[in-house]
């Protein structure tokens, strides 16, 4: 191949590549599943409470799974989403000295033909100088594929409560 073609080959490959992992979270058609029940709590979170300003979701191994190459959103309607890990919760807690609410995206299962992803909240605080995380519910949001769309559609968001496990 002569140096010419190659050189307007590599930026063709380049901007491709570089697009395919960019997803639009608020547009529902091209977000995965982790991001949809994400949205789906937020969504429940409003209703319960009335507002969502500030979510703060625990990074964890599914944010960062090989599998789910997608990008979580910063921002779901009028809630900000943060990202943070264990460190940073704790630097946090130590700066404003409050405990604080936050999510963690739990692993996909299979339950009864549906998939199941649960949103656990928690309360975050520090004891003797480690991250105490304290569950205190929760919510799982359903999905089931629908051959005649070919998509998942959700089928439940269900609120669960630590009292009641």
């Amino acid at each position: 191949m002569n140096r010419r073609i190659a050189s307007l080959l590599v930026p063709s490959v380049f901007f491709f590549v570089s697009g395919v992992g960019q997803i639009n979270a608020q547009k529902k058609e091209n977000a995965s599943l982790y991001q949809l029940s994400l949205m789906a709590y937020v969504e429940a979170k409003a209703v319960e409470a009335g507002t969502s300003n500030n979510i703060v979701v625990l990074d964890n191994s599914v944010l960062h799974d090989s599998h789910v190459t997608e990008t979580f959103p910063l921002k779901i309607g009028s809630a900000t989403v943060e990202y943070l890990t264990a460190k940073s919760i704790t630097e946090r807690h130590k700066r404003s000295g409050k405990d604080f609410p936050i999510v963690e995206i739990l692993p996909m299962r299979n339950s009864n033909g549906l998939l199941v992803i649960g949103c656990a909240e928690y309360r975050v605080n520090i004891r003797h100088g480690k991250l105490d995380l304290g569950v205190f519910g929760g919510y799982e949001i359903s999905w089931r594929f629908d051959c005649s769309k070919a998509e998942y559609v959700r089928v439940k968001v269900e609120r669960w409560n630590a009292l009641t496990l």
